[in-house]
Formats: C-alpha cells, structure tokens, sequence
C-alpha cells in the first residue's frame, strides 16, 4: 500500500525529530559531563593539586549519572505532553465525529417524521427520543419542540370554542403517532432542560389521550380539548389551562399548584387528592367535579360552578376570607363534609341551597340562591 505524499513527510519529520532527540541526548550525557569536570582541585591544605585519573572519571560517570536520569526524565516529560496532545486530539475528532453522525441522525429522524407511513413516522420519532438522550446540551429543548409542533399541527382543535354537545366517548383517542410522541414527552429527561424551557400544546384535541405522570412546568395548554384524558399523577404547576376542556378528565393526585384555570370546563372530572394550591380557579365548571381531598389552600374560586361537587376532605385554609375567594361561587348540592378552613366569612356571598352538605357542627350563612 502507497502511502500519501503527507504521510510520508509526516514520518520523516517523526524520524528526524528521534534522532535529534537522540544526538542531544548523547551530547548531554556523554560530552557535557567531560566539558564540565574540572582537572584541578583543592586539598584539605588549601593547595591546589591535579585530579588523579581515577577519580577524574568517576566524576564524569557521577555527573553522566545525574545527566542521564535528566534526560530520561525530560523524555518522560516529553512523552506525557506528546500522550495528552494525542488524547485531546483524538477527543476532538472523536466528538466532531459524533456531531457529524447525530447530526445525520436527526436529519434523517426528521425525514422519518414526516413521513405518511406510521411505522416510518415512529421511528423518525423514537430515534428523535435517542437523540434527545445523547445530545441532551444541544439538541434537547429542539427536539421537544419539533415534537410539540408537530402534535400543535396534527392534532389542532378545528371545532368552535366550548363545551362539546356530542359524547367525547364516540371520538377516536389520539393517533398512534401522536400518542407515541405524548408517551416520548412523558419520559423525556425534565433535569436537563433550562428553566425557561415549556411545553406549548395551545389549541390542540388530545381527548382521551394518556400523559399520566407528565410533568410540564409552566406549560401551554390554553383551550386544549383532554376530555376524558388521563392526567393522573401530572405534575403541572403553574400550567396555563384557561379555556381548556378536561370534561371527565383523570386529574388525581395530579400537581396543579399555581395554575392557571380560569373558564376552564371540569365537569365530573376526577381531581381527588389533587394540589391546586394558589390555583386560579375563577370561573371554572366545576359541577358533579371529585375533589375529595383536593388541595385548594388560597385558591380561587370567584364564580366557579362547584354544584354537586364532592369536596369531603378537601383543604380551604389559609384561603385569602378578606377577598372572598368563594363570591358567587355556586355550591348548591356541593358536598363541603370534612372540608379544612371553611367558614361564613368564606362562603357568605355563595350561592348554596338545601342539598348542600356541609361539615358536622358547622352553622352556615343564611341560604343564597341563584
């Protein structure tokens, strides 16, 4: 095998560069040590007499000695920063070599998701996911947003605003594609991702999908269709979620602290054992909801429609009385048993009827109907 015209410069320079190093050695060792020991010396008498011979060459192998374990250790030297050259060489080109294959990696997962066949568009998506796992600094929050584009486009909600007249449970859960991309967001590694990183699923239908145990900080979900949906054990705080549609909605013991709720439609949704601490809550349908031990310290509920909620156990306290958090709240036919926090002052501007259950012992305001 010919070896390239750079090649072979290359060698000659490595050659020559040894043998230099060899010829200083030789010098160093050999002749520096004859230049350097003196023929004269100095006896006990303070008289100046000749070396002997004997003793003269011992001092130049002492001093070949001292020399040699120089040279040796400088070429030791040489040969550590010459080793680390190497190795830092070789991680270059082994991480340039990387990006070079994750970079045609996503370009054809990319390709792979467009594509029309199913089979093709999960593997496009799966290999997107690997991507996202080995790459996490550079190419972590893209992909997540490649995938949360891609559902935004082909799952949007076309339909008029609002609560659906028609049975959700007559309508087809979400495609397998777009399922497969909810399930890779679920799983996606939230520890590397910057703190302003969300997901953004704005105007979507994701009726009766699954996404329990998502976890989504902050993320969009404004008017997002979830009937029937199972967010169980989401963790979701301060998510956008006004306008949104969770009609018969799996919500226990989801994370809702601080989120945003208001003209949100609950209706006979499961949020039992749910955190919706500070959550704003106003104006939401709330009817035949289950929020039996739900979390709604110091959230508001102005106007919300809680009748025939279940609220046994729920927790209310340190709710903000002074700013009436419950004002034209509808409780007719809410169960309040158990509920923690609940007062007069809470709920005297409430709109509660003979149907409403509150705790034992517990002397309501005077009845306010609608």
């Amino acid at each position: 095998m010919l070896l390239k015209p750079t090649s072979f410069i290359r060698i000659l320079l490595w050659t020559a560069g040894v043998f230099t190093l060899f010829a200083v050695a030789v010098i160093f060792v050999w002749f520096v040590p004859q230049l350097n020991t003196p023929d004269f010396t100095t006896n006990s008498q303070g008289q100046v007499v000749q070396l002997d011979a004997v003793v003269r060459s011992q001092l130049e192998n002492d001093l070949r000695e001292t020399w040699a374990a120089i040279t040796v250790g400088f070429v030791i030297l040489l040969g550590v920063i010459a080793a680390f050259w190497r190795a830092s060489a070789t991680e270059r080109n082994v991480r340039i070599l990387q990006e070079s294959q994750i970079t045609e990696r996503f370009t054809r997962a990319i390709e792979q998701l467009g594509s029309a066949n199913t089979a093709i568009c999960l593997g496009g998506i799966y290999a997107l996911e690997r991507i996202a796992k080995d790459s996490p600094e550079n190419d972590h929050r893209q992909i997540v947003e490649i995938l949360t584009a891609y559902v935004r486009d082909n799952a949007r909600w076309t339909e008029p605003i609002g609560v659906v007249e028609r049975d959700w449970k007559l309508t087809n859960p979400p495609t397998t594609v777009i399922q497969a991309i909810l399930t890779v967001l679920r799983r996606r590694n939230i520890a590397v991702e910057e703190s302003n990183t969300s997901l953004d699923f704005s105007y979507t239908d994701l009726r009766r999908a699954d996404i329990s145990g998502l976890s989504a900080s902050g993320a969009n979900f404004y008017e997002v269709h979830f009937e029937g949906a199972n967010l169980n054990d989401a963790h979701l705080p301060d998510a956008f979620l006004k306008g949104a549609n969770l009609n018969d909605a799996y919500l226990v013991n989801a994370m809702l602290k601080e989120a945003k709720l208001e003209d949100s439609y609950l209706l006979n949704a499961m949020l039992n054992d749910s955190n919706l601490e500070r959550a704003s809550l106003l104006g939401a349908h709330l009817k035949w909801a289950n929020l039996d031990q739900a979390n709604l310290k110091g959230a508001n509920l102005f106007r919300a429609d809680l009748r025939h909620a279940d609220l046994r156990g729920a927790n209310l306290e340190g709710a903000y009385i002074e700013k009436s958090l419950l004002d034209d709240a509808f409780l007719t036919g809410a169960n309040l048993r158990r509920v923690h926090g609940l007062s007069q002052e809470l709920i005297i501007n409430a709109y509660w009827d003979e149907e409403t259950k509150f705790p034992e012992g517990f002397e309501p305001p005077p009845m306010r109907q609608s």
